[in-house]
């Protein structure tokens, strides 16, 4: 009963290591269900104690992948938020200029009307003098 318990436990070993194995794309590409049987009975000769450190490695360098990852998504956002940073001001200056512009026109559309009044009242005093 132990020899059963401990051929199934170390049968789990075996499956948790080879679900954790990294695996190049390469690797991912050409792997088959005969590829996945052949390490398996590699692996049933090998020491559960062995396997046990493979999914402890593989643990360890996915981990140390995610940390990579997380680390490379920072420094992207870092570079993202810093060239924004450095196009706000371009921004703010073509908004000014194109404010400043339609300040402009408001004023001669002002204008206009106010110089056709001064030259309406010229020309009417005029007939009536």
């Amino acid at each position: 009963m132990a020899d059963k318990s401990g051929h199934s436990l170390q049968q789990a070993l075996i499956g948790l290591y080879l679900s954790v194995k990294v695996r190049s794309k390469q690797d991912v590409e050409s792997y088959s269900k005969g590829k996945q049987e052949e390490e398996e009975e590699s692996l049933k000769e090998a020491d559960p104690f062995l396997i046990i450190e493979y999914v402890k490695s593989s643990i360890d360098i996915l981990m140390n992948c995610q940390m990579e990852r997380a680390v490379q998504m920072a420094e992207a956002k870092r570079e993202a938020e810093n060239e924004s940073r450095q196009d706000c001001p371009r921004d703010l200056e073509q908004l000014t200029q194109s404010l400043e512009a339609e300040v402009r026109l408001h004023i001669r559309v002002m204008l206009f009307p106010l110089s056709e009044i001064g030259r309406t009242t010229a020309e009417n005093s005029d007939r009536n003098s």
